[in-house]
Order: structure tokens, then C-alpha cells, then sequence
């Protein structure tokens, strides 16, 4: 149990990298699902890439569904680690999974009767017949997947939060090789088009949910995963803490829904042919772009979130305050780095995915910088929402992921192309990204500064205590 103990003593900085370093392998290696497919899918040509794009947001929903169990699961777990609970820590793990198989039949079985729903929602109908055939190839198969998908995301994270990151970094990495190594075997050698990019990265879920099941049942782990210690009565605890993140999720379904139906429905008006299979596809590039980015931000999340609940539990509550403080300047020191890469090379990154249309390039180009304007405000603001569910403040995390996503984002996609000339609408939608980050970096400021006040009394009030016991 030396990983667990390290968690109230070790040095922070070279705790947070130890923790979060695994995590941001793991996730960038994992990040290949999807960059992966885009880059061999994009070498069919754009309406392929357009394709996937349409079905982007069902797969963010699905991911969604996987952290509500998986952070809420972890949550507690390094909390009642942090308590001298283990006991009731298995109690969790164990009932973790069994729920991610029943939201897993409740997502599936239904999706196979809405494709068509499904797809609509993305601006389907302004999209010519190829696209479309490709995006019904490629969901199909990801529809089928679903049950690995949640499990390989779900219960990775409950590796972590025992302080077992190497082991949930290697979960994902054997299942990323093998998206790699299948994706142009089924695209190119057996001809599948989309179809056999859907079918790689199913079977690279399936491989990493078998090291995760060889994993705890092979008894690898600190805590054991019993069966027999399911305990159906802590879901709604796990539920209620995970409900932050999958909001997050659910937000970030919603706003690609919107973007994608904006960019098809004003990219229409610009170009009837071209313009909303251009937007879309040139949109999925940059969507691939920002996971690389966003990448090592949700694995330093996933890294100080369990150092930040065994203090939280422990009653250290000044090292809590430096964990998250660190996590926010190593965060805001990669994000820049991002904003730098993204405007000073917009180009360049774009023919990663596509080096044949030069519509794409152009208006892609354009639109990548205009995100990226302020990516360093996006450290602070997601480490803040994840810091509020490591101290079992559910409610904080979730007004401050929903903030941005929900309160900020969607009505600014919506609105900002009205107030624009015909020509500027679809530059409008792209807008809408910066604008919500800028604001809702304010909003989580001032959460923080009646947070650390909370935290110097509870500090305060913990020493008295000791002070007392000691006379």
C-alpha cells in the first residue's frame, strides 16, 4: 500500500507528475482512437472525414456515460483510501462495474433504431448521400462496441485512483496499438472504408477491457474486485459525484450537435455543394486537434484528483490547496504551448489530416487559430471543475463544467452569427469558443476565492482540534 501512503507525504511536484505522467500517456496514446481514424479516413477524402465528424457526438456521449461511473467511482474510492476505508473502497470498485453493463444495455439497444435520428441531429440532411452512406457505415459498428467503450473508459480510471496509474496507462496503450496496427488493414487491405476504422477501434476496446478484467481478477491490484462485494446501495453516491463530468460529456454532445448542425446549415448558404461537407470535415481536424491538446490537461486531472481526495479525507487541507495550484501552472504551461503550435503552424497541422483540398486548408486554418485564442484559460477552468468533485463538492463542479459548455457555449453559437453579415455567419459559430472561455475562466475565479478561504478555516479549525487532543 506504499502508493496510497505516498499520497499524504511525497513531495507534490514529483507526486502530480508521478500520478498524472501515466495518466497523459495512457489518454495520449488512447487519444490515437480517433486521431488515428481521422488521419487514414481523411486520406479517402473529406466526405469520409466529414462522415465520422457526424458521429463524433454520439461516441462524446458514450464517453459520458462511462465517466459518470468511472470519476464517480474514483471519487470516492481515493476519498475512503484517504479515510483508512478500504473496505469500503472494494464495496465501490465492485458495484462499478455491474453498472457500467446495465447503462451499457440501456445506450445500446436503442441506438440501433435511431442511426437515422442519430445523424440528423448533426445536420444530416444538408449532406450529400456519400457522406451520409459513410457516417450509417461507421455507426453501425461503434453502436455494436459500446459495451467495451464504457468498460475500458469506466473502469480505467478506478486504476488511478488506488495508485495504480502505470497499469491503467498500459490498459489504454494495448488498446490504441491495435486501433493502429488494424486501422489501415481494414480500411485499405479489406476496402472498408469507415466501416473498418469503426470496426479497429471496437477491437482495440475489447483489448483493453481484457487487460482491466486480467488486471483485478488476476489479483494485480490493491483493491480486490469481488463480486460478491456489490453493493448496488453506494450507486447513488458514485452517480451524484460522477454527474459533474458526465455533464461535462453530455454539454460537450450537445455543443458538437449544435456546431455541427450551425456549420452545415451556414456553410450551406455560403457553398450548397460543398460548403457544409467542408465545415464539417474541416471541424473534425480541429476537434482531433484540440483532444491532443486537452489530452494531458484530463490526465493531470486524472493525476491530482486522487492526491487532492486521500488530503481532502485526511484533513490536510494545505496541501490540498498547493496540489491544485501546482496542477494549475502545469497546466497553463502546456495549454500555452498548445496556443502557440496552433497559430504559428495552422497550416502545417491541418495536412496532417488532409494535404488535397485547399478549401479545407484555408477555411481550417482559420478557424483553428480562432479557437486556440485563449487555451490557457482552459487549464485553470477545467482543473477548477475537477477539483470540486475530489472534495465531494458535486454541485460547484458541475455549475462550472456546465457553465462554460451549457450556460456559455450553446447560446453563443446561436447567437453570434445573427448579429454578423451573411458573409461572417459561419466565422460567427467558430467565435462562439474563445468568447466562452474567457468568461467562464472569470466565473471559476471567483469560486476559488471563497474556496481557499474555506480552506484556511478548515485548516484552522483542524489544528485547534489537534491542540486541544495534544493538552
Amino acid at each position: 500500500m506504499k502508493n496510497l501512503n505516498d499520497m499524504g507525504t511525497e513531495k507534490l511536484s514529483r507526486l502530480i507528475m508521478r500520478l498524472s505522467l501515466p495518466a497523459i500517456c495512457g489518454m495520449l496514446v488512447n487519444l490515437l482512437y480517433n486521431i488515428v481514424d481521422r488521419i487514414f479516413v481523411g486520406a479517402l477524402n473529406s466526405d469520409a472525414l466529414a462522415a465520422i465528424t457526424a458521429v463524433a457526438p454520439y461516441m462524446t456521449l458514450l464517453s459520458g456515460f462511462a465517466v459518470l461511473v468511472g470519476t464517480g467511482a474514483a471519487a470516492l474510492i481515493s476519498i475512503k483510501l484517504g479515510e483508512k476505508k478500504p473496505k469500503i473502497a472494494e464495496k465501490i470498485l465492485a458495484t462499478s462495474l455491474p453498472l457500467l453493463l446495465i447503462l451499457s444495455a440501456i445506450i445500446m439497444i436503442p441506438s440501433f433504431g435511431l442511426q437515422d435520428f442519430i445523424l440528423s441531429l448533426s445536420g444530416s440532411k444538408k449532406l450529400n448521400p456519400e457522406t451520409i452512406a459513410y457516417a450509417k457505415d461507421y455507426l453501425f459498428v461503434i453502436i455494436l462496441g459500446v459495451p467495451f467503450q464504457l468498460i475500458s473508459l469506466g473502469m480505467d480510471q478506478n486504476m488511478r485512483a488506488e495508485g495504480n496509474a502505470k497499469a491503467a496507462m498500459l490498459a489504454m496503450i494495448c488498446g490504441a496499438v491495435t486501433n493502429i496496427v488494424l486501422d489501415p488493414l481494414f480500411i485499405f487491405t479489406f476496402g472498408l472504408g469507415t466501416r473498418g476504422a469503426a470496426i479497429a477501434t471496437v477491437l482495440g476496446q475489447m483489448v483493453t477491457s481484457g487487460y482491466i478484467f486480467w488486471f483485478y481478477f488476476g489479483g494485480h491490484s490493491h483493491l480486490p474486485l469481488d463480486i460478491r462485494n456489490v453493493h448496488f446501495a453506494c450507486s447513488a453516491r458514485i452517480l451524484k459525484l460522477g454527474m459533474p463530468q458526465f455533464l461535462i460529456q453530455l454539454a460537450s454532445a450537445a455543443i458538437m450537435l449544435v456546431y455541427n448542425f450551425s456549420l452545415t446549415w451556414y456553410g450551406a448558404q455560403l457553398d450548397p455543394v460543398n460548403g457544409p461537407k467542408i465545415a464539417l470535415a474541416a471541424l473534425g481536424i480541429i476537434m482531433s486537434v484540440s483532444q491532443i491538446v486537452m489530452m494531458p490537461l484530463n490526465g493531470l486531472s486524472q493525476g491530482f484528483q486522487p492526491i487532492v481526495g486521500y488530503n481532502y479525507g485526511a484533513k490536510q487541507y494545505m496541501r490540498v490547496k498547493k496540489t491544485y495550484l501546482l496542477a494549475v501552472l502545469y497546466g497553463s504551461l502546456w495549454m500555452f504551448l498548445g496556443f502557440l503550435a496552433a497559430e504559428l503552424f495552422p497550416r502545417q497541422i491541418l495536412m496532417i489530416f488532409n494535404r488535397e483540398d485547399q478549401v479545407l486548408l484555408d477555411f481550417g486554418s482559420q478557424a483553428l487559430r480562432i479557437i486556440s485564442l485563449f487555451l490557457p484559460l482552459i487549464a485553470f477552468q477545467t482543473l477548477s471543475s475537477n477539483y470540486f468533485l475530489a472534495v465531494e463538492r458535486p454541485g460547484a463542479s458541475i455549475f462550472l463544467s456546465v457553465s462554460r459548455q451549457g450556460f456559455l457555449f450553446i447560446p453563443l453559437i446561436l447567437l453570434l452569427p445573427v448579429l454578423l453579415p451573411d458573409s461572417l455567419k459561419l466565422y460567427g459559430v467558430i467565435w462562439a469558443s474563445p468568447v466562452a472561455d474567457v468568461i467562464s475562466a472569470i466565473i471559476a475565479a471567483i469560486y476559488f476565492i471563497f474556496e481557499f478561504r474555506r480552506l484556511n478555516r478548515l485548516q484552522k479549525e483542524h489544528d485547534e482540534k489537534l491542540l486541544i487532543a495534544e493538552e
